[in-house]
């Protein structure tokens, strides 16, 4: 209701919005589900709104006026009452009937959201504010604002139809925005497992440089055991040199023994 009606007046008691159009408050999601077991009782109570009359919806919440389901009840109870006797002193019924000929009758909506005071409030006292509320909207309608002529009523019609059609639209984006979040988490998923996919990829490059670092160590040791081979090898070649210059010696030895003989 918040979003098809203006505000007009705010008292410690209440905040009151109104319309020039009668406009029932309903629940978008039943109207839009048929299989909804409230979706017939919503459907039927919107039809209030092609009648010509005058709509009181009060509306108490938890947040703003008691989470006590008896205390809202009543705080609905005596601005209900007060309307009443309040349209009664101007000459209207309940419905916004004219009750002499000499007035026009009311139509359009008014929307009261009570708060905590609704109920605390001295009761004549609450009465002097729904009076100057409601007194407040006559005054409006009598000026000039009010519905005229066919043309005139289909474009308020059209423009309260655009108006649930945006709660209709705010009720998807929110959906929407609920769809991001939630794919916002998701993605945040996937980077935390990427970044575990990462880190094991990590942990592999390590361990390969490891293995790297082992392998280098090892040939290091073999390429320092290889030039004591390498010594180990040379006094055998030595050795086998000096074999030969001996045997070369006896040769020439032998030979020289000979050519004396």
């Amino acid at each position: 209701m918040a979003f098809a009606t203006k505000s007009l007046v705010s008292t410690k008691s209440f905040n009151l919005r109104y319309n020039f159009l009668p406009m029932v408050s309903l629940n978008a999601s039943i109207a839009r589900n048929v299989y909804h077991p409230l979706h017939a009782k919503t459907i039927e109570r919107q039809k209030e709104e092609e009648r010509p009359q005058l709509i009181i919806d009060i509306v108490s919440t938890i947040k703003r006026t008691s989470p006590k389901a008896v205390v809202r009840n009543r705080s609905k109870r005596r601005v209900r009452e007060a309307t009443y006797q309040v349209l009664k002193e101007n000459g209207y019924g309940r419905d916004g009937k004219a009750e002499n000929g000499g007035k026009k009758d009311l139509v359009g909506t008014l929307a009261f959201f009570t708060t905590t005071e609704t109920v605390l409030t001295p009761w004549e006292e609450l009465k002097a504010e729904v009076r100057y509320g409601v007194g407040k909207w006559i005054v409006l309608r009598q000026r000039g604002e009010k519905i005229e002529g066919a043309g005139r009523d289909i474009k308020d019609k059209n423009l309260g139809e655009e108006e649930r059609e945006g709660i209709v639209e705010e009720e998807e984006e929110e959906e929407e925005e609920e769809k991001d979040i939630k794919g916002e988490k998701d993605r945040n998923l996937g980077g935390e497992k990427r970044e575990g996919v990462g880190e094991d990829i990590k942990g592999e490059e390590e361990r390969d440089m490891k293995d790297r670092n082992l392998g280098e160590e090892e040939e290091e040791e073999e390429e320092e055991k290889d030039p004591k081979g390498e010594q180990d090898r040379n006094p055998a070649g030595e050795k086998r040199e000096r074999a030969g210059e001996d045997i070369k010696r006896e040769e020439e030895y032998i030979r020289g023994e000979q050519a004396k003989e």
